[in-house]
């Protein structure tokens, strides 16, 4: 039908390009009400923000070659949405980040200021933000949602805050907080994101990785193969 061929040809360039635009109207919205809350727009120098408590990507996410896209963007047309930073009174630096790390870490590759919202938060306020925002973005593959959700029950959060940061209810965090405790994480690290791979496929993977005899041997073998 006509409507079949005009489906087939839409252009995948023009989906993700309005995907983006949704991803920044969904950003612009939770910067918006921070400064109506009482948040304010600052400069700050990337080397005077410390690092989140709380991871919510593997650390490659960080890197020059993954960030290439963001810094083209920002050294093109500047930072377009601030992060957002608390304050740390005592602290070895003045700020931490809350979220905006890969926009923190591309600022600080071009040598350029880091716009940021400073806020006052608790250490409960600041890891339900950093998950909104990733929520709102849809940011988080399944497996960095686990670990992000792991890290925090490390930390000492209970689970109505873990819960309130993901936006899910208790049996799916602990679900996750199983996978992530079940999986090695440097297992996990070679793996990476993954952001195609959804909860399904993690969870039966962890299922027959717990029942394997030696599920470390094989997993070493196909990521060597994977290498070569």
């Amino acid at each position: 039908s006509d409507r079949g061929g005009a489906q087939r040809t839409t252009s995948p360039h023009l989906l993700k390009v309005a995907a983006g635009v949704r991803q920044i109207q969904e950003r612009s919205e939770l910067a918006d009400r921070l400064l109506k809350d009482g948040g304010q727009i600052i400069e700050i120098d990337p080397d005077d923000v410390l690092d989140s408590a709380i991871p919510d990507r593997f650390a490659s996410a960080y890197d020059a070659a993954n960030l290439a896209e963001l810094m083209q963007s920002m050294g093109e047309h500047g930072q377009s949405t601030p992060g957002l930073v608390r304050s740390v009174p005592g602290g070895s630096r003045p700020f931490q980040i809350v979220f905006g790390r890969r926009r923190l870490a591309a600022a600080k590759l071009l040598g350029t200021k880091f716009k940021a919202i400073a806020r006052d938060l608790s250490d409960e306020e600041a890891v339900v933000l950093q998950g909104e925002e990733n929520s709102n973005r849809n940011d988080l593959s399944f497996i960095e949602r686990c670990l992000f959700a792991h890290s925090q029950e490390s930390a000492g959060f209970g689970r109505e805050i873990i819960c309130k940061s993901l936006n899910t209810g208790k049996s799916h965090v602990s679900e996750m907080i199983r996978l992530a405790n079940a999986l090695p994480r440097d297992i996990l690290q070679e793996i990476g994101a993954a952001p195609d791979v959804g909860r399904r496929r993690w969870v039966d993977f962890e299922a027959k990785w717990s029942a394997h005899q030696a599920p470390m041997d094989v997993a070493r073998k196909s990521l060597s193969q994977d290498e070569i």
